[in-house]
């Protein structure tokens, strides 16, 4: 009963949306599986171009795909774990619902199953590889995904421009990382603000 209830609690908190984005990608292996089986016709063009340019052999199939699962894991679990941590050291100094809505954050749930749904993917695309077999559609879709899931996180790291400083810029919070933006307790809902620290952040500014 008590493992039922701790279960229940974990998915209705976080895990919910995350399982089913996963599940979406075990169902969209099983798809680019059975369309690699299929050989259409209309396929064989962007098949070949991506077989002559990208995935010559089953060996560097192999090895993308073993790259990309393996890199995907590696940044979802650093990620993840300093994101968390600096959600417990906010909640230790602040208040212990603002690591309660960090975890209830629909969005954060989107975004971890999404990079553990391409990992995941990319493993079962990864076993089907058996020359003289080379299942390049989807290798090619694990690639595609890769970039969507990493070029965000690249772009959001380029560097000022030169001479640029975040001191005089208008915005409130301006140049402060994300996470201790969304940590302060007047953006986390539900969080009562006290006169004291109100008036403390407006001498600050």
């Amino acid at each position: 009963m008590f493992i039922r209830k701790t279960l229940r609690l974990i998915f209705s908190s976080f895990l919910a949306i995350p399982t089913v984005v996963i599940a979406a990608f075990m169902l969209l292996a099983l798809g680019s599986s059975m369309l690699e089986q299929a050989d259409l016709a209309t396929l064989r063009p962007f098949r070949s171009f991506m077989q002559d340019h990208v995935f010559g052999n089953t060996q560097a199939t192999s090895n993308l795909l073993g790259t990309i699962a393996g890199g995907i894991i590696t940044v979802t679990s650093i990620t993840f774990s300093l994101l968390l941590l600096a959600m417990q050291q906010s909640a230790a100094s602040m208040t212990a619902q603002v690591f309660d809505q960090f975890l209830q954050r629909r969005l954060n749930q989107l975004y971890f199953g999404f990079f553990v749904g391409i990992a995941l993917y990319a493993l079962p695309v990864l076993a089907t590889v058996d020359p003289p077999f080379n299942p390049v559609l989807g290798a090619s879709l694990a690639l595609l995904l890769t970039i969507v899931a990493l070029a965000p996180d690249l772009l959001d790291d380029q560097p000022d421009a030169p001479g640029r400083s975040h001191q005089g810029d208008p915005r409130p919070h301006a140049g402060c990382p994300p996470a201790a933006i969304a940590a302060r307790p007047e953006n986390v809902p539900g969080v009562p603000v006290s006169h004291h620290h109100r008036d403390s952040h407006r001498d600050a500014t």
